[in-house]
Parts: structure tokens; C-alpha cells; sequence
């Protein structure tokens, strides 16, 4: 298996919605924006995308919700 920074879904243009609920604590930091990345690269154009994660830079590790239109 290729590491995750190679790795690509195959999806362009395919989704009108992609959602992530605390997965990106899970995740090494410096491999993120890879993720994010082929999230939107594989949302349709005026696609949203929905994330929810711990805030990393808080003291009380409180959440933070985003949502995202291409």
C-alpha cells in the first residue's frame, strides 16, 4: 500500500458532499492538508464539505465545526 501522501482516491469532481467528524485528531498533522486536498479535489463544483474536529490549540481541546462550499 502507498503511503497516504501518494495515495489519491480517483474521484474528480464527484461528490456534492464529504463530511469528517473527528478523524483529523486521528491523523498525523503533517499530513492534513493531503487530506483536505483530495477531499476537494473530489467535490463537485458548488459541493460543501463538512468537518468537525477538536481544536488542537485549545487548552479545554473544545471542538470546532466548519463547513465549506467549493
Amino acid at each position: 500500500m502507498l503511503p497516504v501522501e501518494v495515495q489519491r482516491l480517483g474521484y474528480e469532481s464527484y461528490f456534492d458532499f464529504v463530511y469528517s467528524f473527528d478523524v483529523f485528531p486521528h491523523v498525523d498533522s503533517h499530513v492534513i492538508f493531503n487530506y483536505l486536498k483530495e477531499i476537494f479535489t473530489a467535490l463537485k463544483p458548488d459541493g460543501l464539505a463538512f468537518f468537525s474536529t477538536s481544536n488542537i490549540l485549545s487548552a479545554g481541546a473544545k471542538n470546532c465545526t466548519f463547513l465549506l462550499v467549493t
